[in-house]
Order: C-alpha cells, then sequence, then structure tokens
C-alpha cells in the first residue's frame, strides 16, 4: 500500500526539515542522521580491501553494517537524490565482489538465517519482533516513565500482515504511543528523543525505514493524540456528518435508531470503493476546516490539517489494525473521529482477499526459490537488499512483479481532498 501520501517526515514536530537539520559528520557513529546524506561504508574500517574479489565472511561484516538505516538514509533525496544514490550505490557495491561460488552460497546461507527468507510468513514474523524489540530496547535506554509505550502497532493488512513480506520492508501506519508529560511544549522532545532512539534500535536489515519517509512510525504522546481527536470531534462537521446520516435514513437519532445509525455507518466501512475519496465523506468534509501550516509541527492547541490528515491514519491503525505492544485500553479518544476515520479503509481491507498482484505471486517464492540455481538466488537476493531503500524508484527488472510499481499512489487524490487541493 502506498506510503508516501500520509507522510509525518522525520523529526518534525520539532519543526525540522530535512534541509535544515545540521549535517552528522561520519566519524561521529552515535549521532543520527535524520535527514542528511548516507553514511559512506568504507570497507577498510571493516578490514575488508576496497577493490577485488571479497570472501562471504567479508561480505557478512559489511552486510552486517546495513542494520544501521543511516548508510542507506533517503532523508536528504529530495534535495540531492543523486548524490545520495550514488553513496547508497557503492555503499552496495560489495555485494558485487563475491566472485566465487562458496562465498555466494555463504552469504545466501547466513542472509536466510538472519531473516527467515523465503519462508514469507518467518520473515513477516521477524519484521514484527524487530519492532517491538526496537521500541522496548528505546524504551529501556531511556529509562523514565514520560517514555513508557502505552500502546504500538501497524495496520495490520499490509505485507507484512498478509504474511508475505520481503527482507526489508516496512510496516504501514506503523505507530507508538508514549505516556509523556502531560505538558505539550514538553512532549515534543519526548517524542524526538523516543524517535531518534527508534531509528538506531532498529535492525533495518529485516524492518526498513528507508522506503519514503512515511515508512517511519508515528510517534506521539497521548496527550497528543487525546486532544487532536478532541479538536476533530468539536468541530461543526463531526455534528452535520451526524445529521446527515439521520435525514438520510428519514429518523431522529435516539437509543433506538442509534443502533440503526451505527450499522448505516459500520457497512459503508465495511466495502471497500477503489475511490478513496468517496469512501472517506468525513474525514474530506472535517480536514480542510482546519488551517494548512506547510509542515507537520504537532500542535495539539491550534491543529494544523496536516495534523489532522497524520493522526487519521493512525487513528484508524489503532482501531483496525494489529496491536503489536500494549492496549488502546489506555487512551481515551471521542469516538465519533475514532470510530468514523476510513483513511486507509482498514475495515474493508481486513474483509476482502489480497488486492495486491505483487503479493499473490509472492506466494510462489519457497517453492520457486530453491529450484533457482546459485547465481539467480543471488541475484534475487541482492534485489532484495536493494529495495529496501528503493525510494519509489525502480530497482528491478529481472524480477519486477514481486515488487510494486514505481510511482503507484491510490492515495494521492484522497490526499489532495484531505489538504484542500481539489
Amino acid at each position: 500500500m502506498p506510503k508516501n501520501s500520509v507522510s509525518q517526515g522525520i523529526i518534525t514536530q520539532a519543526g525540522f526539515t530535512n534541509n535544515n537539520i545540521a549535517q552528522t559528520k561520519n566519524t561521529n557513529r552515535s549521532q543520527i542522521t535524520f535527514g542528511n546524506r548516507p553514511w559512506e561504508l568504507n570497507p577498510t574500517d571493516f578490514g575488508v580491501s576496497r577493490h577485488g574479489s571479497i570472501s562471504g565472511s567479508e561480505a557478512i561484516t559489511l552486510f552486517s553494517q546495513l542494520k544501521k538505516g543511516n548508510y542507506l538514509d533517503i532523508g536528504n533525496d529530495s534535495f540531492e537524490y543523486s548524490t545520495c544514490s550514488k553513496i547508497r550505490e557503492n555503499n552496495l557495491a560489495f555485494l558485487d565482489r563475491l566472485d566465487y561460488s562458496s562465498d555466494k552460497r555463504q552469504f545466501i546461507r547466513h542472509y536466510q538465517e538472519l531473516t527467515g527468507f523465503p519462508n514469507l510468513h518467518e520473515v513477516s514474523r521477524r519484521i514484527k519482533r524487530t519492532f517491538v524489540n526496537a521500541v522496548e530496547q528505546s524504551e529501556r535506554e531511556l529509562a523514565n516513565s514520560k517514555y513508557n509505550v502505552l500502546v504500538a502497532g501497524y495496520d495490520g493488512v499490509c505485507s507484512v500482515g498478509r504474511g508475505k513480506a520481503f527482507p526489508g520492508s516496512d510496516l504501514d501506519k506503523a505507530y507508538v504511543i508514549l505516556r509523556g508529560t502531560g505538558y505539550s511544549s514538553d512532549d515534543i522532545d519526548v517524542v524526538n528523543e523516543f524517535r531518534g532512539k527508534l531509528w538506531a534500535n532498529t535492525d533495518q536489515r529485516l524492518l526498513s525505514y528507508n522506503h519514503d519517509e512515511a515508512a517511519f512510525p508515528q510517534v506521539y504522546t497521548r496527550e497528543q493524540i487525546e486532544r487532536l481527536t478532541k479538536a476533530i470531534d468539536d468541530k461543526d462537521a463531526a455534528k452535520r456528518y451526524r445529521q446527515k446520516l439521520t435525514y438520510e435514513l428519514r429518523s431522529s437519532v435516539d437509543e433506538r435508531q442509534q443502533a440503526v445509525l451505527n450499522k448505516y455507518y459500520d457497512d459503508g466501512i465495511a466495502t471497500y470503493m477503489d475511490d478513496y475519496v468517496k469512501a472517506n465523506p468525513y474525514w474530506v468534509e472535517y480536514c480542510p476546516q482546519f488551517p494548512k501550516m506547510n509542515d507537520d509541527i504537532v500542535r495539539v492547541y491550534n491543529p494544523s490539517r496536516e495534523n489532522i490528515k497524520n493522526v487519521g491514519f493512525t487513528l484508524e491503525a489503532i482501531r483496525e489494525g494489529e496491536i503489536l505492544k500494549g492496549t488502546k485500553s489506555y487512551l481515551s479518544l471521542p469516538e465519533r473521529p475514532f470510530v468514523s476515520v476510513n483513511l486507509s479503509q482498514l475495515a474493508a481491507l481486513k474483509r476482502m482477499g489480497d488486492r495486491k498482484p505483487k503479493r499473490v505471486v509472492r506466494d510462489m517464492v519457497f517453492y520457486e526459490f530453491p529450484t533457482w540455481n546459485l547465481d539467480k538466488q543471488f541475484r534475487f537476493i541482492k534485489t532484495l537488499i536493494k529495495s529496501a531503500c528503493a525510494n519509489n524508484r525502480e530497482f528491478t527488472t529481472e524480477f519486477a512483479k514481486y515488487f510494486s510499481k514505481p510511482g503507484q499512489d491510490m492515495f494521492a487524490p484522497l490526499i489532495k481532498a484531505l489538504m484542500g487541493n481539489l
């Protein structure tokens, strides 16, 4: 499912953009790039020559460095794509230096042991476990109650949710809700500190945040998400929407008829629509009533249109998706916005078969991969590694059917409607 349309960006709660964050030096490995150029992977730093053939063990040593997302960082691509792309290409060049069958075989075996590939159900399980481990490790390292994770999860219907993820996939609509301080100004720092830890603690060979900006999980504190949801509930649009449904039913809403009204709504979100704009009459009417700020800074007392767009996707994931840690009972969310959001149509997608052609053909990888010759197996694994930082650009022609076609974005019309651009 395309994700670039729901981008919150990285560290944007503090108001930073990819272009104005001070550059992290490659020598200071404790810092996080968040929008700078990728780190350069220098083989000699790890005892590997710059040129010529390398052994399987040497390739594994270099591959282990890719656990840090910094080496494949796409955060600055919108400003310096050609430069960043070249750095990533150079960082992955070691994969082309395995010239001998025994070394390729050793690397393939290591990759399978790490990821669970080609068993895609196992790959998906490890991706979810990687996310939970990163969340819990970040919580432990920050060691303060304000960083306690109340609930974390994702949409539950993406490749991981379907049990068809490749290593290096992301978790669609992933989110983390923290306890926070209870004070909006302080919570901005809490969120950004946790995001930094989450980036550093995630093994991005398994779970990659380098697909687009929205691949990075949304992080909110409890106060932030509760206040944003209350701001939605306070708008007149919510009342008008209820009145509209009531009129269509030609009845008033009392206790008996409320059940009918709820069923009317539930039937609506249970039916998938290819037109995401028509599937979202409430949010499309509602979102443009907030001011457009052209950034993703979270403003809980005067929410922006961008805030409402972003939090809507998270609310829907909390309601319909798979919770991996904690429980949504920790949150006090006004009912109508919480149950009405249908931006990703998760309720409908949960009830129907897989719609994506790429995932249908992936079912056969478990059986096909062992039958391929060694060189084809190795080419496919190189493709998987490159796919973790493809940034919606073409990265394979040989194996294109297993991956999303670059440029596809079903959400684009919906985002334009939400932002008032239609």
